[in-house]
């Protein structure tokens, strides 16, 4: 009964529930009853923010870093919430995905702080180690961009 009653609440997308629900199953049923819920919430968790929501915290909380990864290509821009799951594993993959994120938010921008906030992506770049990547970035930038002056004044303020 507690079994079944916590697996309808994860289904409702809570998580402290999934971490109740794994609690009470041993080690080997636990893996036959993780593997039916995954498959559960991969098929739900499109257009469902809180299945959404549960179903990356699993894999976080189950190291599936490949699924996370997965995932995270395909919505870039949860990548600056998730690097840190995937840099030890896919530093470059994490990188490329950075890029293309900050590249997509540059190109969405034209305000003051719109403008910073792609900088704060790019320092954030700077910081996990994709220094080469967040030079290339500020190169296209400048290019691209050469006639902003206030988006030319934000990427000046980016240390090297």
């Amino acid at each position: 009964m507690q079994k079944q009653l916590a697996e309808e609440f994860v289904h409702d997308g809570d998580f402290s529930y999934y971490l109740r629900l794994k609690t009470l199953y041993d080690g080997e049923e636990w893996k036959q009853v993780y593997q039916r819920l995954l498959e559960q919430v991969e098929d739900r968790y499109r257009g469902n923010w809180r299945i959404c929501e549960l179903y990356l915290a699993v894999l976080v909380e189950e190291k599936e870093s490949a699924k996370l990864l997965q995932y995270i290509q395909e919505n870039k821009s949860e990548i600056v919430k998730y690097y840190p799951h995937l840099i030890e594993e896919y530093a470059d993959k994490v990188f490329v995905i950075f890029s293309d994120y900050i590249m997509v938010s540059a190109q969405m921008s034209s305000t003051r702080s719109a403008y910073i906030k792609v900088c704060e992506l790019i320092m954030r770049l700077k910081e996990i180690g994709g220094k080469e990547q967040a030079l290339q970035i500020m190169q296209k930038l400048r290019l691209a961009y050469s006639r902003r002056p206030a988006f030319m004044e934000e990427l000046r303020q980016i240390t090297s």
